[in-house]
């Protein structure tokens, strides 16, 4: 059962573009580079980009007539990204399109200077990318995908979704995640301890820790596990971690959606297709002109729950009414 059509979403999402400008475009072919962390064969990075090229072709960005896109796809790899940064640089783009927070930094390693629309990045200013959100006052402005405080209503989530929870675990990549992983862990931990669980932060870079972690965490009584964003990393090891939580009958609450839609229990996250298409809305005003600096750097202004029933099946939960009633998915 799904109560928010995909469709509708980025529908609803191109309605609320800015109008300006959509009947006129510059005579002058843009060439804009766009360099993500993801792989050419993820489905949902296929979607999102999707979503951006339309939202674009609707500000009147007509590819092979007033614009040029230049792809990348990093496929998780650090040096992949700072490799393909300055390839795409050289090609002296208008601007940029960076999706995560490595590539983000990639880029402004190569250039401090190259105008840089960013989404799915955290702590924009942790990471010293911007001076402050309403005005960021250097070449990068863009879309954050989560706040730090988000990792409190991931622990009250999964105490809602399992009662019984009286320990939780996050796994973080220490070297991707935001602030070495104290972005979300801090917040992690207070929650839990708030609500009487007891919390546990371990750092992971390979898929044998990942796995070592989650048995551990399930070794525990009561155990439970947080899924943090981790941009390409959690998106490649997106099929061990579920499978793991599965074999364990591990209650784990993930980012996104795409988690829950691969057999995953719960997610509460963004809606990404509507970032990227408000990410193109970014671009449009760069192209034309405006300085990063002066945009505002925007937060998600609304979170989706998605809830998989037969995952929950799987691990004995039994779901409340109340649970679903706040679901914005609900896969049977």
């Amino acid at each position: 059962m799904r109560r928010r059509d995909f469709v509708a979403g980025i529908a609803a999402t191109l309605t609320g573009l800015p109008h300006q400008g959509r009947a006129q475009q510059s005579a002058t072919v843009r060439r804009l580079a766009v360099l993500t962390a993801s792989n050419e064969d993820d489905a949902d990075a296929r979607l999102n980009d999707e979503a951006f090229r339309t939202a674009l072709s609707e500000l009147g960005w007509i590819e092979g007539r007033n614009i040029q896109t230049e792809y990348r796809w990093a496929h998780g790899d650090r040096q992949r990204m700072h490799a393909l940064a300055g390839e795409l640089l050289a090609l002296r783009p208008d601007a940029f399109l960076a999706i995560t927070t490595a590539v983000t930094r990639a880029i402004r390693e190569h250039s401090n200077t190259i105008p840089i629309v960013f989404v799915n990045v955290s702590d924009p200013i942790g990471d010293g990318f911007a001076q402050s959100l309403s005005r960021p006052g250097m070449n990068v402005t863009g879309f954050v995908n989560f706040e730090a405080s988000v990792a409190t209503k991931w622990v009250q989530l999964l105490k809602e979704i399992a009662p019984a929870t009286a320990q939780a675990s996050i796994i973080i990549n220490p070297v991707t995640a935001p602030g070495g992983g104290r972005y979300f862990s801090k917040p992690f931990e207070d929650a839990a301890l708030a609500l009487g669980i007891k919390p546990t932060v371990a750092h992971v870079q390979t898929e044998a820790e990942i796995e070592a972690a989650m048995a551990a965490a399930a070794s525990q009584q009561s155990g439970a596990l947080v899924v943090p964003p981790g941009g390409a990393f959690t998106r490649i090891h997106r099929n061990v971690i579920i499978g793991r939580a599965r074999h364990y009958k591990l209650p784990a609450v993930y980012p996104e959606r795409y988690f829950v839609r691969a057999g995953g229990l719960f997610s509460y996250g963004p809606n990404y297709p509507r970032l990227f298409g408000q990410a193109a809305s970014y671009v449009d005003r760069v192209l034309k002109g405006a300085p990063p600096g002066d945009l505002p750097i925007q937060l998600p202004s609304k979170f989706e729950l998605s809830v998989n029933l037969k995952a929950a099946a799987a691990q004995g939960l039994a779901i409340s009414p109340l649970f679903l009633a706040q679901a914005d998915e609900v896969i049977e």
